[in-house]
């Protein structure tokens, strides 16, 4: 496994087996929260996540009813 090589699965898996991947927040990002709050979205609306990490953005739409 090449944990030196961005575009091997083993890099980004061990960023995540460390802990804390440098680009995580512990939550949502901002962008995202201040979106959905002005988009005002009905609840059961769908919502797609990629690259989702840890889930904090998943989580944060989930318990806004969205999915």
């Amino acid at each position: 496994m090449d944990l030196e090589d961005p575009e091997a699965a083993g890099f980004w898996e061990s960023m995540y087996d460390e802990g804390s991947p440098p680009w995580d927040q512990g939550a949502a990002a901002s962008p995202l929260i201040r979106a959905v709050e002005a988009l005002a979205l009905p609840e059961g609306s769908r919502a797609f996540v990629p690259g989702c990490g840890f889930g904090h953005e998943a989580l944060f739409l989930a318990g806004r009813g969205l999915w």
